[in-house]
Order: C-alpha cells, then structure tokens, then sequence
C-alpha cells in the first residue's frame, strides 16, 4: 500500500495492432487527455487489487466491471484516433462524445462501490480510491467543458465583473486536467498534492466570502455538497472558488455560488449545445465554431469539408485529399458562407 508505484496492465489486455499510433504506455504521449485518464484509472484500480484495497474488496464484481468499462471506452477512443488521426480540438471533441455512455456507466460503478464506503476512512497518504474518483470527476466533467468552448469560441455575454473573477475558463479547466495528469505520471502522489493542485499550486487561499486565509481540504463540484461542507473546500465546476466554513460563508454566500454556477450551467447550454450546435459550421479541423460571426468556409470542390480558416484547412489536408477531393484546393476553392 505505501508503494506509489502503478504497474503497467497492457499485459491484462488484449487489443488490436490494427491501429496507426502506439499506445501511451509506450510512447509517452496519449491521443487525448480522455484516454490518458481512463488509463491512469485502470492502473490505480489493478493497484487496489493487488493490495487489497477496502474500496475493491467491499464489491469486487462492480469493481471488475469498472475495469472492463473503461477497457471497452478506451478501445472508443482508439477508434476515434483512427479515424480522424490528427490531434488537436476535432478528435477531443470526437473522443469526449464517443466515450460519453462508457464514462456514464464508470460513474455509476463508482457510485455504487462509494455507497458502500460510507463509514470508510482511507488511511494511506495517497488515498486511491479518493484520486480515482478525482479522475473519474474530470471524465464527467469532460462533457460540460465541450459547452463552455463552444460558448467561449462563439462569445460570451455581458457579465458581471465579480462573476468573471471566478468564473472557470476552458483554458483553466483544460490546464488543471493536464496538470493532475502530469503529476500522476506512472506513480500516486500524496492525496492533498492533487487538491494543491487544483488550487492552482498553494492550499493556502482566501475564502471568496470573508477574504479569510484558509488551508484547503477538498473539492467539490457539487452545490448540494457544497452547502453541506464542514471544512474549506474548493468549488471546482463552473466557478473557481474556495469558500471556509465559517458562520459568515455558511449560508448566504454558498446560496450565492450555487446561483452562479446554475447561471453558468445554463449559458453554456443554450449557447454552447443549441445555439452554436444548429446555426453555426464547425470546422471539420478543429472542431470550433467560426469566432466573431465567422460562419466558416467550404471547399468549392467536394462541397463537404468545411474550415475556420487556411491553417485548418492545411492541416487536414491528408485525410481532405484521400477521401474528398483527391487533389489540392487552392485559396480559389472556397465558397464562403
């Protein structure tokens, strides 16, 4: 158990060599940070076997289906990456919908298998089972994020200044996703390092209620949770904001927060699911919408691709020219809309 180390499963698995990339295990480099994170997920849960784990043993047969779910989307997410093979925003984005269900049905497990821990106190300084639920967190949250790029690429309403102060940004999200990833690099770390993480590299923060300095002992992306915490916990979702637990944050500020966040939460859907979704082109790159009333423009030759720009266009002419086109479009061959 005091060992961080986390073994390599690819020995437990069986998969194709039809595939054009190689497997981050091997090389380092993952196809996206959905596929990195299912991965670290399935290492911590080997871990926890082989030690023995409170969490693994209290309902094996959920936590053996665990670990076949996230086999099954990790092999969804290949086939993404074979399909588009350029990294970048399209094959996110393609990942994140492809492994939408498998990650729903991993939540549930991890529901499942929590309910059952209800008295359980993890006594490793590493606490695995708290950090594979920290992973499992940004695979969900993963799904809302696709809404705030949209919403953010397609531009942001009039807010006001003390909501943009806390408001999480797609770039913050995306950051601190890498940041956990990079930290767990083939090994646990201390619990309270993800959490110091998260808050951006110091648990000690000012509470945005009272302004009191505060050390930092959770997160949540919860607003039921949220007014239910008993220490000074970490708003991760929609906001970025510590709030303590003292009497002067209790309730009015809380309620505050969870007004935000539900203010949020609705924007991004009517702009970033519907709005975006049915009025605008997506370029087929990048997978963005055209920013600044950019609509996109379409190859005048196959009269299917369609880009934000040269740059897209270029970048996906590999796959433009052997299924398209078949030659090369020129700056002529655009029918802008």
């Amino acid at each position: 158990p005091d060992n961080p180390v986390l073994g390599c499963v690819l020995e437990n698995i069986k998969f194709s060599n039809a595939f054009h990339f190689s497997l981050g295990e091997i090389s380092g480099e993952f196809l996206t940070k959905t596929e990195a994170t299912l991965s670290l997920m399935l290492r911590i849960l080997f871990k926890m076997k082989d030690t023995r784990h409170t969490a693994w043993v209290i309902d094996t047969k959920s936590s053996l289906e665990m670990c076949q779910k996230i086999c099954v989307t990790r092999g969804e997410c290949w086939k993404e990456g074979n399909v588009y093979g350029n990294p970048g925003h399209k094959l996110n984005r393609s990942v994140i919908r492809r492994s939408m269900r498998g990650n729903i049905e991993i939540g549930h497990l991890v529901m499942k298998i929590e309910q059952k821990l209800e008295n359980f106190i993890e006594k490793s300084k590493f606490r695995p089972w708290d950090t594979l639920k920290l992973l499992q967190t940004f695979l969900r949250l993963s799904v809302h994020e696709l809404n705030r790029n949209m919403t953010e690429h397609a531009g942001l309403p009039e807010m006001p200044e003390e909501l943009l102060k806390i408001r999480l940004t797609s770039a913050q999200f995306n950051a601190v996703w890498q940041q956990i990833l990079d930290t767990l690099n083939g090994r646990l770390v201390p619990y309270t390092t993800l959490v110091e993480v998260m808050c951006g590299g110091n648990l000690k923060q000012a509470c945005w209620g009272c302004l009191i300095e505060v050390t930092v002992d959770e997160f949540t992306i919860s607003k039921l949770l949220i007014a239910r915490s008993q220490c000074p916990v970490l708003m991760f979702r929609n906001v970025w904001v510590v709030l303590c637990d003292g009497p002067m944050c209790a309730e009015e500020v809380k309620e505050e927060i969870s007004a935000y966040e539900s203010d949020l939460e609705a924007l991004y859907m009517r702009i970033g699911l519907f709005e975006v979704h049915v009025g605008a082109c997506i370029c087929d790159y990048c997978g963005l919408p055209g920013s600044s009333g950019n609509m996109g423009r379409r190859c005048s030759r196959c009269l299917t691709k369609v880009y934000c720009g040269v740059e897209c266009r270029d970048g996906d002419w590999v796959v433009h020219k052997l299924v398209y086109c078949g030659e090369e479009c020129g700056d002529g061959d655009w029918v802008v809309h």
